[in-house]
């Protein structure tokens, strides 16, 4: 059960609802579920989320197999089944291949991975065993993902 109820129109102060109907038109009603379902609590944040979210999902120069890898990566680190669900099948449209995906969710080894890959899941992993990330794995991630794609 939610601990915030859902929020619909009716439940918007008039000075936030231009920014509550762009948020809910985008989305294509009431937000019931996902992190959007907590933000849309404030519509003009939920605005500048959807701002950025959509920046980063659909016009950052940053691949979208790394992308979707690394948000997988970090459901699972996490346990968030409902990003996990969301983002797994879109990693496999974007090219992680099915043995990676299914050893990230079941913990197990991991295949063989490219530089990319093995960059963005060290580094990952890394963080969310130590909160923090060493040098060379800094380095690793910066050397094959970074360098890459910052001035396209």
């Amino acid at each position: 059960m939610a601990r915030l109820p859902n929020l619909t129109r009716d439940n918007v102060p008039t000075e936030f609802l231009e920014a509550f109907d762009e948020v809910t038109a985008e989305s294509g009603g009431v937000i019931t579920g996902g992190p959007g379902s907590i933000t849309i609590n404030s519509p003009e944040m939920a605005r500048r989320r959807a701002y950025l979210t959509n920046y980063l999902r659909f016009e950052s120069t940053f691949p979208k197999k790394i992308q979707e890898l690394a948000i997988i990566v970090t459901a699972r680190a996490m346990d968030c089944q409902y990003v996990w669900n969301a983002h797994a099948p879109a990693a496999r449209n974007q090219g992680v291949s099915d043995d990676l995906v299914d050893a990230i969710r079941d913990k197990k080894t991991l295949p063989n991975l490219t530089a990319d890959e093995a960059a963005i899941i060290s580094y990952a992993t890394e963080f969310f065993q130590t909160h923090k990330v060493s040098t060379p794995t800094f380095n690793s991630a910066l050397g094959n993902l970074v360098a890459s794609i910052w001035w396209r």
